[in-house]
């Protein structure tokens, strides 16, 4: 990869993975020939915002940008969940990735791959022993090329 580097964002970079946040469910609604209003765009800017405001300070969240060339091409990211042990899984901290997005004209370069691999490292480091996601459907290929497995998981709005 030309140039190509990542690095953990910081506090001055929480409004562009806000935004990538946004622009990931912009382009998984339109996928499926709906249309995200602005309204609710903005508001999951100002709410992603808000929680990497609060969470990345603390480590509950940890999040990556992706860089070529100084500009900011990819970013992703992972919160802390606190779950149950199960029988496979004696560490009750889990590791929910989202969040992970990479410009258009950037694409087929490994960058998804190259934040998954440092969030996988980070997990390594930090004893966290199972890792979450909820892939799209353009995700989806990339989670399973490196091992991810997809599993029933159900969820209602209460």
């Amino acid at each position: 990869m030309e140039d190509i580097t990542i690095r953990k964002a910081e506090l001055k970079d929480i409004e562009l993975v806000a935004r990538n946040h946004a622009l990931m469910f912009e382009e998984m609604f339109s996928l499926e020939n709906k249309i995200l209003e602005e309204d609710k765009f903005n508001m999951l800017v100002e709410s992603t915002v808000s929680k990497l405001t609060q969470e990345l300070p603390k480590g509950i969240c940890t999040a990556w940008v992706v860089e070529n060339c100084g500009k900011v091409i990819a970013s992703g990211g992972l919160t802390q969940v606190s779950m149950t042990a199960s029988p496979m899984v004696s560490n009750y901290i889990y590791a929910y990735l989202h969040s992970i997005y990479t410009d258009k004209d950037c694409r087929g370069r490994g960058c998804a791959k190259l934040i998954l691999s440092k969030a996988e490292e980070f997990c390594r480091e930090t004893g966290i022993q199972r890792v979450l996601l909820i892939a799209s459907d353009a995700g989806r290929p990339i989670y399973e090329s490196i091992g991810y497995k997809e599993t029933p998981f159900h969820y209602k709005e209460v």
